[in-house]
Parts: C-alpha cells; structure tokens; sequence
C-alpha cells in the first residue's frame, strides 16, 4: 500500500508541475455568491468549495471509443474530472476542512467557476490549472476497476 501511495504522490506531483495555469475559480470575497448559484443548480446536490484545484481530462485517443461513447452519450458525462489540494467547505460534511479530493467525472461547468458532478456542485476558488491525461494515468487515480464504471 505504502507504494502505491508513493506512485500516487510522484504522479499528481507531475501532473500539478505540468498543468496550464487558469483563472476560472472564483474570488475568495465572491465564495458564498457563488455557493448560493451551487444551491440553485440543484438542491439535491451538496455543494464543496475548494481551493487549490485542477481539472484533468482524460486523453480521447487513450480511451476506448465505445466506452467514451456510453461515457458521454448514455451518462452525460465528459471523461474530465477534478482534484483539489484543500476543502475550504463541505455542506454535508462528507470531507474535513483542509483535505484533498478528486472528484468523480464532469457533468457540466457552471459560471466558469462551478464544476458539477453527478453528487456533488464543486465552487473552485482561486486561480488553478489544468492539464490533460493518459488513460493510464487515471487508472491510478480511479482504480482500474472505478474509472469507467458506473
């Protein structure tokens, strides 16, 4: 376990030192507006601000094109999802203050600022970055098994 924690480590080092910065998060004196749009999107999504963020999608030409095509047609989903280095909130208090997540697949992004899944409303604040994968890559992320299962 303690390898694979280190491999997980090496890889969003990498990937953290290799993004292109974006300035789509929200300025922190705008988090609660923004948070208010979250809730009015879907009321029975919770709603997690973060900081310290990135957006990875996953490399087109590295995924199977049947399974993309379910991906994106029959889920609604893009094969694009979010880590982020600190929980500044959690409504439901699913994460602790100050802990990293990666998200489950993107649905949709909102106000540029708001990144939505199919659980949860993402506020991202600040200015982050973003940067595209192998399928391999997430793999390690996701867990073979989790990628690309529903």
């Amino acid at each position: 376990m303690k390898r694979v924690m280190t491999l997980i480590r090496k890889l969003m080092n990498q990937i953290f030192s290799t993004g292109e910065y974006i300035d789509f998060g929200c300025d922190p004196k705008k988090m609660l507006i923004y948070q208010q749009m979250a809730y009015g999107l879907n009321r029975n999504k919770g709603v997690c601000t973060v900081s310290g963020w990135q957006i990875l999608t996953i490399r087109p030409c590295d995924v199977d094109r049947t399974i993309l095509k379910d991906l994106i047609e029959e889920y609604k989903l893009q094969p694009a999802f979010l880590v982020a280095e600190y929980v500044i909130e959690d409504d439901i208090n699913r994460f602790e203050e100050g802990t990293a997540i990666r998200t489950s697949f993107l649905v949709s992004y909102h106000q540029n600022c708001l990144f939505e899944t199919e659980n949860t409303i993402y506020v991202l604040v600040g200015s982050g970055t973003r940067a595209t994968i192998s399928a391999r890559q997430a793999e390690i992320l996701f867990g073979k098994k989790g990628m690309f299962t529903k």
